[in-house]
């Protein structure tokens, strides 16, 4: 690769961008060159949704149906979705439906779900095992692989009020006000 006329080897390029440590360094060092900004740029940004992960439903959404993922990937989102979930009492992570009850937020699950993230039952008990008994366990009947639709039709017809399209928080705390409903569409 060419800089100012100066030659510089890929596999150069390729130790400096793995020692820069701030991912949105790595983004900006990619855009300086068309070659190593076709090279890293679209593998940087798809990583980002790890960062996105139950902190922004919205931008978490567009880029998990903008790239494609691996299997493994999709594996390792769903299981760090369902960690998060099992830490969700020690922050204000639930979604209130009225003053004294709150629910998991499952939209993130669903998601990697209908995209193909799968876990074997017995990690997921391992995990979070309320969540397993009486959450898993039914979300999993409801999703058709690869088919949002379908996916969305079924859990509209549950009793799984957080995914509703129409679903209005109770105004409790931050991600209460923050909420967005399911998205109704596929990008």
């Amino acid at each position: 690769m060419e800089f100012n006329n100066i030659y510089i080897d890929q596999n150069i390029l390729s130790i400096i961008l793995d020692n820069i440590k701030n991912n949105k360094d790595k983004i900006n060092f990619c855009k300086c060159n068309k070659d190593l900004f076709n090279c890293y740029y679209k593998d940087l940004v798809k990583l980002n949704i790890f960062k996105l992960n139950n902190i922004s439903y919205f931008y978490f959404y567009k880029m998990l149906y903008k790239f494609n993922y691996s299997q493994n990937e999709l594996n390792n989102l769903l299981k760090d979705t369902i960690i998060y979930l099992s830490n969700t009492w020690k922050r204000e992570g639930y979604i209130w439906v009225s003053q004294t009850c709150g629910v998991l937020d499952l939209r993130f699950i669903f998601e990697v779900q209908v995209k193909g993230g799968i876990i074997d039952d017995s990690k997921v008990e391992k995990l979070y095992e309320s969540f397993y008994n009486y959450g898993y366990k039914y979300l999993k009947k409801f999703i058709v692989i690869n088919d949002r639709k379908s996916s969305i039709y079924n859990v509209q017809r549950s009793h799984c009020t957080t995914l509703y399209y129409n679903f209005k928080p109770f105004l409790k705390n931050k991600n209460s006000k923050n909420f967005i409903s399911i998205i109704n569409a596929n990008i």
